[in-house]
């Protein structure tokens, strides 16, 4: 289980480029499926995704950034509205107590190319595809991996 904010927005910071596919609520807890194969294959060939529980997850909105120049944000709290496109994870930080991840999105058929989705939570569990949990440590290792082989390489 990862607990406080930092960490919990770290979770984000590590699936920089991961984009949230699919998420369900159940009660207050929110799970999102986070596809990141660069990292997960590192883990296991052929993985593809982490899952992200949020735990007694509130406050959660997604502020969009219009596609126009003097469009309005629009703010959504209906979650098939939050995720009706895939977002995909750029970075995250703690502003007013909430964790708050920056994200783009590219349908071409919504008036917005991303957002600021923030929201507030206890704690955060991530599971891989056979369900092995992770800590903040061993997620930022694994990142850590794979952008210093990254670097070696190229």
């Amino acid at each position: 289980m990862i607990h406080n904010d930092d960490n919990i927005g770290g979770i984000f910071n590590v699936f920089h480029d991961g984009n949230i596919i699919e998420y369900e609520r159940t009660g207050n807890d929110l799970m999102l499926k986070v596809e990141i194969s660069y990292l997960t294959e590192k883990v296991r060939d052929g993985f593809s995704c982490f899952t992200v529980t949020l735990f007694d997850c509130t406050n959660i909105q997604l502020e969009t950034w219009p596609n126009q120049n003097g469009h309005e944000a629009e703010f959504f709290h209906d979650f098939k509205q939050i995720f009706q496109a895939n977002l995909w994870i750029l970075e995250a930080e703690i502003k007013n107590k909430l964790i708050v991840v920056s994200c783009s999105q590219v349908g071409t058929t919504f008036d917005y190319c991303g957002g600021f989705l923030s929201f507030r939570t206890e704690s955060a569990k991530v599971i891989d595809e056979v369900g092995k949990e992770y800590s903040i440590n061993e997620l930022e290792n694994l990142s850590k991996s794979y952008w210093d082989e990254w670097r070696n390489n190229n």
